[in-house]
């Protein structure tokens, strides 16, 4: 779900200055960086180079088909293997062609759903009550721990790889949070004060200083605006 956009910068809640930017005079949601730009392009240039493939191939096919129709029904034999070869050939390097197309299709799909899964994850640490400048270290540490199901779902694995029935909110609601407490907010964190610093602040209603998650995702704004009203407390 989307983030809110304010009018200034002042409206931004505490902790999360970081994630938006000045456009078109209004504080937006920072936009896709250089690198989910670069792979949205090559996963839509693969595909659109893939789709003309197909079409050109399948009027070049159906061409040499009723070249060798034709051959077969004048009894050309000389003709007939000519067309037979031809279409032998068209075939290998048409197969040779996809492959291609559908392996940089692949790579680039394959970043995209990277970048997917890292911007849930993120969100997620986030709504735990994460702090936003530690979501990147947060991000890398757990790298392996996560993975995006075909219904876009994150699953959560263990130390060796295997699927849990484990929620990534459970993750870094409990087990991260046991292991890094200093990466969520109103904990003490080397060079801070007692709220950690400018980290993000728990929206009103949670307990033990954690972010509610479900409010966080079903209302973005409410728990933000929420979370400002508490840093101003």
């Amino acid at each position: 779900m989307a983030l809110p956009t304010f009018k200034t910068k002042d409206e931004i809640p505490k902790g999360f200055e970081e994630m938006y930017e000045e456009r078109d005079g209004t504080f937006q949601p920072k936009a896709l960086d250089d690198g989910g730009k670069s792979a949205l392009q090559e996963e839509r240039r693969a595909r659109q180079a893939a789709e003309k493939l197909a079409t050109k191939a399948a009027d070049e096919r159906a061409e040499l088909e009723r070249k060798l129709a034709a051959a077969t029904a004048g009894d050309d034999l000389k003709e007939k293997e000519k067309v037979a070869r031809a279409l032998a050939k068209f075939d290998t390097d048409l197969a040779t062609e996809k492959a291609k197309f559908q392996k940089e299709l692949d790579a680039a799909r394959g970043e995209l759903r990277t970048l997917k899964l890292d911007d849930k994850v993120k969100a997620a640490f986030l709504a735990a009550g994460g702090r936003p400048e530690r979501a990147e270290k947060a991000l890398r540490d757990t790298k392996d721990r996560f993975d995006l199901a075909d219904d876009g779902r994150i699953v959560v694995k263990d130390a060796k790889g295997e699927v849990t029935s484990k929620t990534v909110e459970d993750f870094f609601g409990k087990d991260y949070r046991g292991e890094m407490a200093e990466f969520y907010a109103g904990t003490k964190a080397a060079g801070g004060g007692g709220t950690g610093g400018s980290g993000a602040m728990p929206a009103k209603g949670s307990t033990n200083g954690k972010w509610d998650g479900d409010a966080v995702l079903k209302d973005p704004l409410g728990a933000l605006n929420a979370a400002n009203a508490d840093g101003e407390q």
